[in-house]
C-alpha cells in the first residue's frame, strides 16, 4: 500500500467528521471541494505533528487541528483587508442614503452636551480640592502620571480620586 492509499483510506475513515465540520462552520467563498482539499491538508501535517507518546488518540488530534484551521479561515475570510474590491462601497456613491442611516459618532447632540456640562459642574461642588484638579486636568486630556507628577504625589491618589469622582457622579446620574 502506497502512502497516498493510506492518506485517502485515513481521510476516508474520518471523512464523517469533516462533513460535520463542514455543516457547523460558514467558510465564505469555500466549496465543499476546498474544504476537502483542506482537509486532506490538515491531515497530512496532523499524520507529520503526531506523537503518539502523548497518548491523544488521533481522531482527537485531527478534530482540533481542522477545527484550528477552520477558525483560521474564517479570520482570514472576515479580516477586512480581504474585502473584495466588488464587495466596498465608496461613501461617496451613496451620500444621501449614508448620511440618512448612519450618524456621527464624534457628533454631539447640543441638548446632550448641555445636559453633561450642567452634570459636570454638580460634580465639581461635590468633590474635593484634589478631586476638582484632576477632573480638570484629567479633561485636558492628561493622563495620572503627569496630574501626580503636577501635584508631587503618587499615581495610586489620582487614581483613587478619580474613583470617588466616578463614584460621586454616578450617584448624581441615578
Amino acid at each position: 500500500m502506497h502512502d497516498e492509499d493510506a492518506i485517502n483510506e485515513l481521510f476516508e475513515k474520518y471523512r464523517p467528521l469533516v462533513n460535520k465540520l463542514w455543516a457547523t462552520y460558514y467558510l465564505h467563498g469555500f466549496d465543499v471541494d476546498d474544504w476537502y482539499q483542506e482537509a486532506i491538508i490538515v491531515m497530512l501535517n496532523s499524520v507529520k505533528r503526531y506523537d503518539v507518546e502523548k497518548m491523544v488518540n488521533f481522531g482527537v488530534f485531527f478534530k482540533m487541528s481542522l477545527k484550528n484551521k477552520c477558525f483560521d479561515l474564517i479570520r482570514r475570510s472576515n479580516a477586512q483587508k480581504r474585502i473584495p474590491v466588488t464587495m466596498q462601497t465608496s461613501f461617496n456613491s451613496n451620500e444621501k442614503f449614508l448620511s440618512d442611516t448612519m450618524s456621527d459618532a464624534l457628533a454631539v447632540c447640543p441638548e446632550s452636551q448641555i445636559i453633561l456640562q450642567e452634570k459636570i459642574l454638580k460634580l465639581l461642588k461635590v468633590c474635593s480640592d484634589f478631586e476638582q484638579k484632576t477632573l480638570v486636568a484629567l479633561f485636558s486630556k492628561k493622563d495620572f502620571s503627569e496630574i501626580a507628577l503636577e501635584n508631587n504625589c503618587k499615581e495610586s491618589k489620582v487614581s483613587n480620586a478619580f474613583e470617588r469622582c466616578r463614584v460621586k457622579f454616578n450617584k448624581l446620574t441615578l
